[in-house]
């Protein structure tokens, strides 16, 4: 692993290590007409799930990233993932810099363009696995900003769900710091804090149907900064 916890603190030039985030629920997703998902489960298990449907599961979705505060960022693309074949690709802008990504992985190589700088590197054996879990716990914005500055997906040398180590909230306000990009969102979201390398760095909701994710928000403070996250997934 590079020495990160979360690569967005140097990036967006904060010098201080992110501390809890405050749970919000200003008007956003719970204000959305809500369709029923399917019933609730053990929390832990729901996000397994999700997770789940990320690594095994044939991915094929439109993404819309937008951050604001201690990082501005947007972006639109598509994720691929179709067993150890991975394919991101994203344009907007990341802290105020326009870029036009492009990720590949073939099962041998990763390569990744449009950064800071180009990549060719072998591919390691977990990063679906990664990827997965990353996705729900810490956001796709880790890996887009990890692209930005011409570096592959983070990927930490022991197992990633002791680097991020997620605790369910049961009946914690939804985090909601941002419109929502879907008209209609399950009215059962799981919110939850996550833990990056022993950081308390992230409180996040995801809506998701039949273990399918469907949007997450996320809101972490980096010193006196705080950056609130939008990510949404179209099936394609």
């Amino acid at each position: 692993m590079r020495g990160v916890s979360i690569l967005l603190v140097g990036l967006a030039g904060c010098a201080s290590s992110p501390t809890a985030a405050p749970t919000t629920s200003p008007p956003g997703p719970s204000s959305a007409p809500a369709t029923q998902d399917a019933a609730s489960t053990d929390p832990t298990e729901r996000l397994i799930a999700v997770e789940r449907s990320l690594i095994d599961d044939d991915v094929r979705a439109r993404i819309t990233v937008h951050s604001a505060g201690a990082v501005e960022s947007t972006f639109v693309g598509a994720l691929v993932m179709e067993g150890n074949r991975v394919a991101l690709t994203a344009s907007g802008s990341f802290a105020g810099t326009p870029v036009e990504l492009s990720f590949e992985a073939d099962g041998e190589r990763m390569r990744g363009k449009g950064g800071a700088r180009d990549f060719d590197l072998p591919q390691p054996p977990e990063l679906r696995d990664v990827l997965g879990v990353s996705i729900v716990r810490m956001g796709l914005l880790h890996t887009l900003a990890m692209l930005s500055a011409g570096q592959p997906p983070d990927v930490p040398d022991s197992d990633v769900r002791d680097w991020l180590v997620v605790t369910p909230q049961p009946g914690a306000p939804t985090v909601a710091v941002m419109e929502p990009f879907h008209p209609e969102l399950p009215s059962d979201p799981l919110t939850f804090r996550t833990a990056v390398a022993g950081e308390d760095s992230v409180v996040a909701t995801v809506w998701m149907k039949e273990g399918v994710l469907l949007e997450r928000q996320q809101e972490t403070r980096f010193g006196e900064e705080t950056m609130r996250v939008l990510e949404a997934f179209e099936p394609m």
